[in-house]
């Protein structure tokens, strides 16, 4: 399996589903998924849940999609994912992640227009200052992953030698 990491805004959502389609392998978001097995929005999970079990639940489904899709899906993570439990231990296990670096700005430009959907952001700071917070905490976990790639400087053909790579060691 191939895990794409990174803050919200860095397109893992939209990196996997093209990669996905360029290389003809299975493609699953991990919020879709949850949202739909647990048949609510994450920002609702989130409101009615709290943080905590919001994360058990991703966990759970995070277990799930290893468990239950072929080894060469490739799988566009929450932001978060990586940081809790031993998610990322269990991404590392099941195949290579791969972490994408986006910059501040690029971050804010992407989700200035989508603060309200995503519960993490929606604090009396600043957007800028939530996005630089969120950074600040995650890139190390983030770090940890098998692969680091630019968001500024993507495109399909980037990911040719690391899908290479990834879907050959499993």
């Amino acid at each position: 399996m191939i895990f794409l990491i990174g803050m919200p805004g860095a397109g893992k959502t939209y990196w996997g589903s093209k990669i996905a389609e360029a290389y003809q392998l299975p493609f699953v978001d991990l919020d879709a998924y949850l949202e739909q097995r647990e048949e609510m929005s994450v920002s609702a999970l989130f409101a009615r849940y709290g943080e905590d079990s919001f994360r058990g639940r991703e966990r759970n489904a995070l277990k799930s999609i290893i468990y239950n899709h072929p080894k060469n899906t490739i799988v566009a993570c929450g932001g978060g994912t990586p940081l809790f439990f031993d998610n990322m231990l269990q991404m590392k296990l099941a195949g290579c992640v791969i972490f994408l670096d986006a910059e501040l700005e690029t971050l804010q430009q992407k989700l200035a227009m989508d603060e309200q959907t995503r519960p993490l952001l929606r604090q009396t700071k600043s957007l800028n200052m939530q996005l630089k917070k969120l950074l600040e905490d995650r890139k190390p976990f983030y770090e940890e992953a098998d692969h680091i790639v630019e968001v500024e400087t993507l495109s399909v053909a980037t990911f040719a030698e690391i899908i290479s790579e990834c879907t050959n060691y499993q």
